[in-house]
């Protein structure tokens, strides 16, 4: 009948093979209603313990999602883009990190990459990408952010983490921002 959301509903609800009315959605190219397959399948029918199915689902989505948001017309762009963030942060713990940053390099969206990063916590990508871009002063509050952040200082690892951010990048720093890296670095380290 055409009607694909309730049918994908409906499947959600049934013993059908996970893959078969993936196959069929796709084939008729109904990715809305294959992402609420996908969300209703994860939600109701997995456990926490499915943990490849999970992987699948939450990549996919993502996959599903980026390519509405590149055939969308830019009013609608924002609410795609929301889709997406909400998707990010709630499978989050169920997303690769590099395959997710490679999809959203692949199809140019680098907001939503440094949104995911920082979902994820990953603060040197975040940090590496605004000196990339040249844009110093950005990646530099970017470190004092992670430093000021609230991780436990006493923890070594997360403490070694930011000691190396600054041991590889601070030459960077002090070429272009030398008084707020020597800031940062005299408020960080002081006791070392």
């Amino acid at each position: 009948k055409g009607d694909y959301n309730n049918a994908a509903v409906n499947y959600a609800e049934s013993d059908e093979k996970f893959e078969e009315v993936a196959l069929k959605l796709l084939k008729k190219n109904q990715l809305d209603s294959l992402k609420t397959y996908l969300e209703l399948v994860d939600d109701g029918r997995l456990s926490q313990k499915d943990l490849t199915q999970k992987y699948l689902i939450a990549t996919w989505g993502i996959e599903i999602i980026l390519n509405q948001l590149n055939a969308a017309e830019p009013s609608k762009q924002k609410a795609i883009k929301d889709q997406i963030s909400n998707w990010m942060k709630n499978r989050e713990k169920f997303l690769d990190r590099d395959t997710v940053y490679q999809l959203l390099q692949h199809y140019g969206q680098v907001e939503l990459f440094i949104e995911f990063a920082r979902i994820k916590s990953d603060f040197e990508t975040i940090i590496l990408h605004y000196i990339n871009e040249k844009d110093y002063k950005q990646a530099l509050a970017e470190l004092k952010q992670y430093a000021d952040s609230s991780f436990d200082k006493d923890d070594k690892k997360e403490h070694e983490s930011l000691r190396n951010i600054f041991v590889r990048y601070s030459h960077i720093f002090m070429k272009y921002e030398p008084k707020e890296t020597i800031d940062i670095l005299t408020d960080q380290f002081k006791s070392e």
